[in-house]
């Protein structure tokens, strides 16, 4: 699936193209457009990071079926969509930093949340699996700053935020965010994958 995804990630991208009216309170439009580039980059190493690591299986759930015309990451790919959920999560209800170099998410509600393809409907991703999908970023050069990920046991209750940064190329959280509002504002049905895939 990664290798599959990793095929669906625009190679090309314009350098000049209309921005959004609902995204220029986020950035200057040159800082946008550098930013999605630097976040399409992100998604290249974050699927070599899954192909590459040999501990990472994901196994379908037991009693869930699929249709034909439905994305299955849910079904078929319970880690793969956790960590969806996660980006989406942070691009939707990060606060960008004035410098552009961090993202801070409010509550530990607001990264676990889990919905539906349709939006209708939400759910929660457990704690264990939160912790293993984060230690995961980390390896993708994404940095959590406001949990320890090295504890065995975590105690959300003493989380009130988390802070989010990329030291690599802090850019990337522009685009992180400019594609999380678009993956909440813009996906359907149809187009389910607008941040997985950098592409609205």
């Amino acid at each position: 699936m990664a290798k599959f995804l990793k095929q669906l990630i625009p190679v090309n991208i314009p350098e000049r193209y209309t921005i959004n009216s609902m995204f220029r309170n986020i950035s200057d439009e040159e800082d946008i457009r550098n930013g999605v580039l630097a976040f399409r980059d992100f998604l290249y190493r974050f699927c070599d990071c899954l192909i590459s690591d040999n501990t990472i299986c994901d196994v379908p759930k037991k009693g869930k079926k699929k249709f034909s015309d439905e994305t299955t990451l849910t079904v078929e790919f319970p880690f793969l969509n956790n960590i969806k959920s996660i980006l989406i999560n942070i691009g939707q209800h990060g606060i960008l930093s004035e410098k552009g170099d961090s993202l801070l998410v409010n509550g530990w509600e607001l990264l676990s949340v889990k919905r539906s393809l349709n939006k209708n409907s939400t759910a929660k991703i457990s704690v264990p699996q939160m912790i293993k999908s984060m230690r995961f970023l980390t390896e993708c050069g994404i940095d959590f700053d406001g949990i320890d990920l090295s504890m065995k046991k975590t105690d959300i209750s003493k989380i009130e935020a988390v802070e989010i940064t990329y030291p690599d190329y802090p850019i990337m959280l522009t685009g992180w965010k400019v594609l999380g509002i678009a993956q909440n504002e813009l996906s359907s049905r149809k187009n389910d994958d607008i941040l997985l895939r950098c592409d609205c």
